[in-house]
């Protein structure tokens, strides 16, 4: 009898101990450096076991199986809708709030597309009014990666010309009229939230280089091509041979203020370090803000010999080893349109 009292006495110790842990605010467990709000939408007819998975991928509980004890315990139901979260906020806060159906008022969502450059951001940002111009975008901007310490904390190559390449693509709530700093630090904080993935926190400058070729291949890829394409960069990039992408040549001029949609055999002498045709190597800085998918492949490339690639026109590419098989797959691809 003792001995069973004993285990029934462990049982609920370590029971109330992962409670305990449950309700403290995951903010405390998972360090500082994550934004105070992020957005959860729980879909209609979400099952209960969706919601816990989603709300545990997100940072906000800590344990599904107690999560689910006390929703059960207080016989609540989540209702569907987008809502608003802290990382600072208990369990029991949480659940609250998705029992009440709390969903937002008076925010505007952002979807930032993977690929999308920071002015194209800095434009959707002002043009839903969570910033009053383009310009307090550039400012404040300026004003981070000019900070070392706030470089640190995003893992961000220090000094740095930009943040391109350091915005991640993914859905945001802004309060209207939200504090401008506010802003960026969130995208910032979701930034560095994914990267810690991949990349060790003292490692800015070797992540810098993996989001440049993130980039590149966020630009380049077709359907899941990804890691294809990837390897055609590190091959080319181990043999040092230039790396020849269009994409670095719009970015370049674009990034000159000067808008073209085809490439010309003149652009392609047009003088900037991020002209691919011109200089070896990688651009001095991303062309893009690439998404989860290209920043995996920049980490984790196909294993493969080629060297080239052509459009197939149906949003796949063609690759090959050697220049010969190259020019006829551009002969059959790219010359009969």
């Amino acid at each position: 009898m003792h001995k069973a009292e004993n285990r029934i006495l462990t049982v609920l110790a370590i029971f109330l101990f992962f409670t305990a842990i449950e309700l403290i605010p995951a903010h405390y467990l998972c360090g500082p450096g994550l934004t105070e709000r992020i957005p959860v939408t729980v879909r209609k007819n979400a099952s209960e076991k969706d919601i816990l998975r989603d709300l545990s991928n997100a940072g906000l509980i800590n344990n599904t199986i107690s999560a689910a004890l006390l929703i059960r315990a207080g016989r609540k139901k989540m209702k569907f809708g987008d809502y608003e979260m802290s990382f600072r906020q208990s369990l029991y806060e949480t659940v609250e709030i998705l029992a009440m159906g709390r969903t937002v008022v008076n925010t505007v969502k952002i979807v930032l597309y993977e690929g999308m450059r920071r002015d194209q951001i800095a434009r959707k940002l002002k043009n839903n009014g969570v910033l009053n111009s383009t310009e307090e975008f550039y400012r404040l901007e300026k004003k981070i990666v000019s900070d070392k310490a706030l470089c640190e904390r995003y893992l961000i190559k220090y000094p740095s010309e930009n943040l391109e390449g350091y915005i991640y693509p993914d859905t945001y709530l802004f309060y209207k009229n939200e504090e401008p700093g506010a802003v960026l630090h969130k995208m910032l904080d979701r930034f560095r939230q994914v990267v810690l993935r991949f990349a060790a926190p003292d490692k800015a400058d070797e992540l810098h280089d993996h989001i440049i070729i993130a980039s590149l291949i966020e630009k380049e890829t077709g359907r899941n091509e990804e890691a294809l394409i990837s390897s055609v960069i590190y091959n080319r990039l181990k043999i040092r041979m230039k790396l020849q992408l269009d994409v670095t040549i719009l970015y370049a001029l674009r990034r000159d203020n000067i808008v073209t949609m085809n490439i010309t055999a003149q652009n392609k002498y047009y003088d900037s370090p991020y002209n691919t045709y011109m200089h070896y190597g990688l651009p001095p800085g991303p062309i893009c803000n690439p998404g989860l998918k290209a920043i995996e492949a920049a980490y984790a490339p196909a294993s493969s010999a080629y060297l080239y690639y052509v459009s197939k026109n149906d949003g796949t590419h063609i690759f090959s080893t050697n220049y010969k098989d190259h020019r006829l797959n551009v002969r059959l691809y790219q010359m009969r349109r």
